[in-house]
């Protein structure tokens, strides 16, 4: 299993104020530990962290998220630990820097620490997303929004539904600072998308490879994420689903690695695709009559119902070349079938052209 990986940093010097990182690190454990996809993500800890581990600790384990717990001074930079365990400030700059040479595979940095939103400023022009502090936080805040920001991590949520999350943690155990958090990410990156936990749910907008197993009765696809599902042949009732939200391209792929062997399977899904064909057509149809009073659906009607029929017959016709294509051994045959397929692709496309335009002709 593909595990995300936790980088926590903990500094807390002598002669700097006391904080509970330990209760931190073990809230932030205990949350994942409740959640759906624990076995997902792996929480590394590194106490009393110099201004180097960094550098020694993201190498070693190449995290997704680093995470670091301590001091902040704004301007000033981070706090971390020398070696005579006394406070070391690193700049925003040399932060900035580290991230920009070394950021290996992270997509999140979370800065739990005072008055940090200067470092995720900068910070977030190089990596996906930053969450920091925009003013002073206590310890209480701090521990409450971590443990439940990657309680929702570990759920499966996004990035920024684990923020919003953390948010209304703060309020419902009644500490009046759920407008410290600060979350920016970088321009070119979409937040609701971003998740970080591997849940093996599928995005079948993102389909990226379709085969069958060596059994030869499955059928497995992949996202790019990597995430994978994997469905019997036989199994008509997990394979719907899956038919259902995969494009005309993917699934006619579905039914070539299929096969003739299975002919029966290929009727099957034909008859799923004229089921959901039926039912979008009928409902791109009925949208073009929204709106319109009595008087001009009257009118409408009888046009759109003409094109809509038009349209199903069609896609009738195309499903059942496409499984006389993949039957056949025929090159010749298999030529001819795929001018039909061409052909009906083109009508459809027509007539739901004519669809929308039905209505702009009033």
């Amino acid at each position: 299993m593909i595990k995300t990986k936790i980088l926590f940093f903990a500094s807390n010097p002598q002669h700097t104020t006391i904080l509970n990182l330990g209760e931190e690190a073990r809230s932030i454990t205990r949350k994942i530990r409740e959640a759906e996809y624990r076995d997902s993500l792996e929480f590394i800890t590194a106490w009393a962290a110099r201004p180097t581990d960094l550098l020694d600790e993201m190498n070693k384990h190449k995290p997704k998220i680093l995470h670091f717990s301590g001091h902040g001074s704004g301007e000033e930079g981070l706090v971390f630990t020398n070696d005579q365990g006394e406070a070391k400030l690193v700049s925003t700059d040399a932060l900035k820097t580290l991230f920009s040479k070394v950021k290996n595979n992270i997509q999140l940095v979370v800065l739990n620490a005072c008055f940090s939103a200067v470092q995720v400023k900068a910070i977030s022009k190089i990596i996906e997303c930053v969450v920091g502090m925009n003013k002073s936080i206590g310890d209480k805040a701090a521990i409450s929004f971590a443990a439940y920001f990657y309680s929702s991590i570990a759920y499966g949520h996004s990035v920024k539904e684990a923020f919003d999350q953390g948010l209304v943690a703060l309020k419902l155990e009644g500490i009046p600072e759920e407008k410290t958090p600060v979350l920016l990410c970088r321009k070119d990156t979409n937040l609701d998308n971003l998740y970080l936990v591997h849940t093996d749910k599928v995005d079948y907008s993102k389909i990226q490879k379709i085969d069958t197993d060596s059994t030869g009765n499955n059928i497995t696809l992949q996202d790019i994420n990597g995430s994978t599902v994997t469905v019997n042949y036989y199994d008509i009732e997990k394979l719907k689903p899956v038919l259902q939200s995969l494009s005309d391209t993917e699934t006619f792929e579905v039914k070539q690695l299929i096969g003739s062997q299975h002919k029966e399977i290929l009727t099957e899904i034909r008859r799923i695709q004229n089921q959901s064909d039926e039912k979008n057509t009928i409902q791109k149809a009925e949208k073009n009559l929204d709106g319109l009073d009595d008087f001009f659906k009257k009118i409408t009607a009888m046009e759109i119902e003409r094109t809509k029929n038009r349209i199903m017959s069609n896609y009738k016709l195309l499903r059942e070349y496409e499984e006389m294509i993949i039957l056949e051994n025929d090159p010749i045959l298999k030529m001819k079938y795929q001018k039909e397929i061409d052909r009906r692709k083109n009508y459809i496309t027509t007539d739901e052209s004519e669809l929308k335009s039905i209505v702009m002709k009033l």
